[in-house]
């Protein structure tokens, strides 16, 4: 039997972070962030000249005197400036609370008071909606932390299972860039063994990798289970288009244009999920599905740059009915089912949530 040499060329995605320092790019930063009876806390620190810490507390509550519930510093990080913010102790944030740590330079945080307005209602979210917990097994990274339920396995699925089968993989953890703890980097890619060449998108959805189909294509099952009816869908991006330089014979007259990234949210109540084959030309029809009750399927070209832009996608209501099903779905190319897109063009998403 003959053996064949395969080389996989994976592209080296554009990244979205300057190190314009002399020394190692090492932010000395805030991992968590909590006070008791804060709602919530939200670290921003993905542009060195605006580090902040919003800490949402219950309208009325008195930010003077707010006991310090748990406080986590990036490793190495040390206050040169500020209170000690020890457990236990207190803290005033009856205006901004100005925090300089360091390590091998300073960073000077800012921590604010936010308050909650009475009318915000609260409603489920999906698990790991904000991509802090990855587990890399059998060749893949996956969602989930390694103690993770079934159900909370099954949550999110990517196009790794695609590239999986010659040793690469086009969704993966980003530690470095990112809004609060992890975010997720999706990429294009084009894998290239002997005389293929082949272009492989990066998505990211809710629901699982079914089976790759020859290299036509694979079978995707869109959505799990969900019964809310949020008003929009925030969180934030990144992203880097390239320009196309691959296309099926229906898509050639988009080679040289730019590429497009593309998030999708649909609440629906499909009595099972949708299986979504490239393959086949089988995708959602949003305008004539009957079973979708609310959607945005948002699509942009543009360059964000060297930091996270945040968004809030509302959505379009098309009935009353409750939602059994939610997608979510992401990808670093939007034509990449057509096998059309940008080999360099690469999508971070961080902090998701579901805003009712």
């Amino acid at each position: 039997m003959r053996r064949f040499l395969i080389i996989v060329l994976a592209v080296i995605a554009t990244s979205c972070l300057k190190n314009d320092l002399s020394y190692p790019y090492e932010q000395a930063g805030f991992v968590s962030f909590e006070i008791e009876g804060q709602l919530k806390s939200a670290i921003y620190n993905n542009d060195d000249n605006d580090l902040r810490v919003l800490v949402t507390l219950p309208e009325g509550t008195d930010a003077k005197g707010l006991i310090i519930k748990n406080v986590v510093f990036t490793e190495g990080a040390e206050i040169v400036s500020g209170p000690a913010l020890e457990e236990g102790g207190t803290i005033d944030l009856s205006d901004t609370l100005n925090i300089t740590l360091r390590r091998y330079a300073d960073f000077d945080w800012k921590i604010i008071a936010v308050y909650a307005e009475e009318d915000v209602k609260e409603g489920p979210q999906l698990y790991n909606m904000n991509f802090d917990e990855w587990t890399l097994s059998d060749n893949q990274w996956w969602l989930y932390s390694p103690s993770a339920s079934s159900d909370e396995m099954a949550t999110w699925g990517t196009s790794n299972g695609g590239t999986a089968i010659v040793n690469t993989y086009n969704v993966m953890p980003e530690e470095e860039f990112v809004v609060s703890g992890k975010a997720a980097k999706i990429t294009s890619i084009s894998i290239k063994i002997l005389f293929f060449d082949k272009f492989a998108a990066g998505s990211l959805f809710t629901g699982s990798y079914g089976k790759t189909v020859g290299t036509s294509g694979a079978d995707l099952y869109w959505g799990v289970p969900f019964n809310g009816r949020p008003k929009s869908l925030k969180g934030y991006y990144c992203y880097h288009p390239g320009t196309i330089n691959y296309s099926d014979d229906d898509h050639t007259s988009m080679k040289g244009q730019t590429d497009y990234g593309q998030i999708q949210v649909l609440l629906t109540d499909w009595p099972e999920q949708f299986v979504v084959q490239n393959y086949n030309k089988i995708f959602v029809d949003i305008e004539n599905d009957d079973n979708i009750i609310a959607y945005n399927d948002w699509v942009f070209q543009e360059d964000t740059g060297d930091s996270y832009k945040e968004f809030n996608l509302e959505l379009t209501y098309k009935s009353e009915r409750t939602p059994t099903m939610a997608v979510i779905a992401m990808a670093s190319s939007r034509y990449g089912d057509y096998f059309t897109g940008s080999s360099e063009s690469v999508l971070y998403v961080d902090e998701f949530e579901f805003i009712y």
